[in-house]
């Protein structure tokens, strides 16, 4: 979390605001963004699958978009939240409507747009979002390793970052600092890993993400003693909490 007021500054890459194509990104222009999320359905290729045509989740989705840009939020993060069992990696039926749903989202809004592939599909992630020009993605375990319902979960940043590179893509990698649906393997604190996913990680933003606003504000300061680079606050926010947030901080929204 950046401590400037949120203000509107260019986009660094100079990348052109509206279009959604993967070479002209729509690159996030606020220094503090307020990111809303866009919880999808169950997708083909997840276990849980219910047979809903893939153009009728993209609906639903395009009218929550719609919605959230026309309440003010500054960027959106689509996620395929629901999926079940949930999985380290997904299909490939999953990443072909993930990559319909968010063209349907990026061709009908503005304002920039994020995938996050459930649970640590960061490659996945970064083709789609490559595909449908979207301006970063977020990673849940960058480096590292934790352990959670799927089993062990190992860091993938090598695969995110050579992959960037062989698109010659300019999106953003946002990584989480710990989620609340795994747990570290050992002990390790906010700082280290803060360092070690801004340092060995490359990623361009951290996000924290503790039981309440009040304890991610928290660990906002020990990641910034680790790194350098922006911090947003996760999860387990709502209208009533982001208003008990500092005004420095970023945050994301989870709607």
């Amino acid at each position: 979390m950046e401590t400037s007021h949120p203000t509107r500054t260019s986009a660094k890459t100079g990348a052109a605001k509206g279009s959604h194509s993967s070479h002209t990104l729509k690159q996030p222009i606020l220094s503090k963004p307020l990111v809303a999320m866009i919880h999808l359905p169950p997708l083909p290729g997840a276990g849980n699958y219910g047979g809903a045509p893939v153009r009728t989740i993209a609906k639903r989705a395009l009218a929550e978009a719609r919605l959230l840009t026309e309440a003010g939020f500054d960027a959106l993060l689509i996620q395929n939240t629901h999926d079940r069992p949930s999985t380290t990696f997904v299909p490939s039926e999953t990443l072909t409507a993930m990559t319909a749903v968010a063209e349907a989202v990026a061709a009908a809004v503005s304002c920039p747009l994020g995938i996050n592939i459930h649970k640590n599909d960061g490659p996945g992630a970064l083709a789609v979002a490559h595909a449908v020009g979207a301006a970063f993605v977020r990673v849940k375990v960058l480096v590292g390793a934790t352990l959670g319902p799927e089993g062990i979960i190992q860091g993938n940043a090598d695969a995110v970052v050579q992959l960037r590179n062989k698109l010659q893509s300019r999106i953003e990698i946002w990584a989480d600092l710990g989620e609340l649906t795994s747990v570290p393997l050992v002990d390790i604190s906010v700082r280290v890993l803060a360092d070690w996913t801004a340092r060995f990680g490359s990623a361009d933003r951290l996000i924290v993400t503790e039981s309440d606003v009040a304890l991610s504000a928290k660990a906002v300061g020990f990641a910034r003693e680790g790194a350098s680079i922006p911090v947003l606050i996760g999860g387990r926010t709502d209208p009533g909490s982001i208003c008990q947030a500092p005004h420095e901080f970023s945050m994301r929204v989870d709607q």
